[in-house]
């Protein structure tokens, strides 16, 4: 009757909000499995509370009734904490990190979860081959099994100091590769070169300014209707006939340019070996690449979006 359907209800609200593993909980779904199919409870929870429980879970709880019906006590479960061998892991660790495996990636990083609301923030590694052959590498490499951690812990070493695919998949968009990263890294070698030790990390810290505005905040910029030369999409790709030039006003678009100029003008000063000069031109050239990249892709993506929102929809009526 109501009163059965009401203790279900109660019985369920305090199985699922309990903390898992907790006496509350187990009690709670003891009851339920005790004269209940998992069939019939999972198709209650599914409908009711949108959630479900798995046959092994609906066994558990048949089992722990079966403790309650004969006087016995539900206790908390233990858990257990898996040591490890320190030696090991750093050894794990630092095969992992080898070059041959791995590669970093210049201006990305990746948060690793430690808990308590506390977080590490690492530079970004993306693997050059497989899990699995890195791990076949290493069991070679260190044959004896007493010397070397799990299969399970090496691939959650793996997974954990490795990025995600959405980072990977956007370090491999050509222009960002080519003509951003690859391009300011060859800059950044330059710098650490040429210009005096006191002035290096300014130059180093404007480098990083120029490739965190170009790939994450100058697509903002585009499409901005301002009479800026560098916001125009119409004028970027000369889609409409302009009698004039336009000029640049925004100082952030201005910046890498500035930047280009300022290190081309001191290139005779830099008493170098070899003729920096047409290696910084094409540099400066290929933030101008990237850029118009940008807006290139700005452009195809509106024309998508119009004419995607135009479909099935009748041509309104417009009035003067």
């Amino acid at each position: 009757g109501e009163g059965n359907d009401f203790l279900k209800k109660e019985l369920c609200v305090g199985m699922l909000q309990a903390r898992k593993g907790s006496v509350v909980k187990r009690v709670c779904r003891a009851l339920l499995c005790s004269n209940t199919s998992h069939k019939k409870l999972n198709q209650y929870l599914e409908e009711v509370f949108n959630s479900s429980m798995s046959k092994g879970s609906h066994q558990s709880g048949r089992l722990d009734w079966k403790l309650i019906e004969s006087g016995e006590e539900v206790v908390v479960e233990k858990h257990s904490c898996q040591r490890f061998n320190k030696e090991s892991v750093e050894k794990a660790v630092e095969f992992i990190l080898l070059g041959d495996f791995v590669e970093y990636l210049p201006w990305e990083t990746k948060t690793i979860d430690l808990g308590l609301s506390d977080s590490l923030i690492l530079p970004a590694i993306t693997r050059k081959i497989s899990p699995t052959e890195i791990w076949d590498l290493y069991r070679k490499g260190i044959p004896n099994k007493e010397s070397r951690i799990s299969k399970t812990s090496f691939f959650d070493i793996v997974n954990e100091v490795s990025v995600s695919d959405d980072i990977s998949q956007r370090v491999s968009d050509e222009s960002l590769s080519k003509h951003l990263y690859e391009n300011m890294r060859t800059i950044r070698r330059i710098i650490k070169d040429f210009v005096d030790v006191e002035s290096q990390q300014k130059y180093l810290d404007q480098v990083d300014k120029i490739v965190y505005f170009l790939r994450d905040s100058y697509k903002n910029h585009i499409g901005r209707e301002d009479g800026c030369a560098t916001h125009n999409i119409a004028y970027a790709l000369g889609k409409n006939d302009y009698e004039t030039q336009l000029p640049v006003y925004c100082v952030q678009c201005k910046f890498p340019f500035y930047f280009m100029d300022n290190l081309i003008n001191q290139v005779e000063m830099w008493r170098a070996d070899v003729d920096l000069l047409p290696l910084l031109k094409q540099s400066r050239d290929k933030l101008k690449k990237y850029m118009g990249q940008q807006v290139r892709n700005a452009y195809s993506s509106s024309s998508k979006g119009g004419s995607e929102s135009g479909r099935g929809q009748k041509k309104k009526k417009t009035y003067p």
